[in-house]
Formats: C-alpha cells, sequence, structure tokens
C-alpha cells in the first residue's frame, strides 16, 4: 500500500522527486502538493532504517514548525492561529527529541533543506485567505496522518529502544494533530447560517 504525505514529507523518503504532477485536488477548494511516500511495509521489511527514520522526521518536523509560522502571520482565523500555535510547539518538542537522538547516536543533523520540501513551502505561501486556512489545515492533517502511521510502526519495528520510544510519543503528538486540524478543518467550513 502506498501513502502519499501532502507538502511536508522529507526527501530522505522520496529521493526528492516528485513523481505526481505538483497539484492535486484534496477536498473542495483545498489544493495540496502530493509527494509520494514509500510502503508503510518498507520500514516492516527494514528498508528503512532508524538514521533515514530520525532525518525524514526531522526534516518534515522543520517545515512543519515553518508552515506553522507562516500560517500564524498569514491567517485571520483565531482559531487557525491557535492551531498554528499548538502545532509549533509541539512539532518543536519533537525535534529537539530528535536532534538528541541524532547526536547520541553520532548522526549528522541535516544542514541543507531538502528541495521537495521547499517547493512545497513556497506553495502554501502563496495562499491567503480561507484558501490558505483550508489548504494549510488539509496538509496538516494528511502528513500527520501519514506521520502517526510510519511513527507507529517505528515504535514496534526499530530496533533501538530509544528509537522506539521516540516514535511511540511521536505518534501519540501526531495524532492529537491530526484530530485538532479536522475539528478545525470542519469548524470553518461550515455554513454560516443567521439567527435573525
Amino acid at each position: 500500500m502506498k501513502a502519499a504525505f501532502f507538502f511536508l514529507i522529507t526527501t530522505s523518503l522520496t529521493s526528492g522527486l516528485f513523481n505526481h504532477a505538483p497539484h492535486q485536488k484534496v477536498s473542495g477548494a483545498c489544493v495540496a502538493i502530493s509527494i509520494p511516500a514509500p510502503s508503510l511495509s518498507d520500514t516492516v521489511n527494514g528498508r528503512m532504517n532508524d538514521t533515514q527514520f530520525l532525518i525524514s522526521a526531522y526534516n518534515t518536523g522543520i517545515y512543519e514548525v515553518k508552515a506553522a509560522k507562516l500560517a500564524r502571520r498569514q491567517t485571520g482565523a483565531r482559531k487557525v492561529r491557535k492551531f498554528a500555535v499548538a502545532s509549533m510547539v509541539s512539532q518543536d518538542t519533537m525535534n529537539k527529541n530528535i536532534m538528541a537522538l541524532l547526536t547520541i547516536k553520532g548522526i549528522a543533523i541535516p544542514e541543507q533543506v531538502p528541495s521537495g520540501l521547499k517547493a512545497g513551502f513556497e506553495d502554501l505561501n502563496s495562499w491567503m485567505g480561507k484558501e490558505f486556512n483550508d489548504k494549510y489545515l488539509a496538509a496538516s492533517i494528511e502528513t500527520n496522518k501519514g506521520s502517526v502511521a510510519l511513527y507507529r510502526l517505528m515504535s514496534v519495528n526499530s530496533k533501538d529502544a530509544d528509537v522506539r520510544h521516540f516514535a511511540k510519543d511521536a505518534a501519540a503528538r501526531a495524532q492529537v494533530m491530526v484530530d485538532s486540524a479536522s475539528s478545525l478543518l470542519k469548524y470553518i467550513d461550515r455554513p454560516v447560517t443567521s439567527t435573525w
């Protein structure tokens, strides 16, 4: 089964290549960049090792923080801004944990931003207003759904206890973001009714 992480997935998973058209319809007016991800069974089959997983999670986290900062600036919706702050805080915590694991294991922290992530961020940056809110929330939902699935697999299949512990915690944090963004997207997309 192939999964698609939307606009924030890292090139350590995709080798930096876009194999799909840069824009794909997600729902309604929401448009997100879709970057193919490996099958989730790759972690079970040992195709993704702990180093690749940590670097992938780190790169995705950097862009989730960057997208949340952009949302704080570009949205006029108070609830979207509040979600962006919560997302930023949660992801920043995970990024610090990943950096600690990378350092302990002697793995170099990536210095360069993957090109696929740059393109996704530039696309998000080009939207304003309701379209931005819809796109940001839809992308956050899809990215975090993919992350939850991958983190859950790594929490079981990693050979390293520290990585398993991180992945279990990260899966729970990412699921909270999926649930929050899903609720918020339904809230901001509901029709306005008059009560007079």
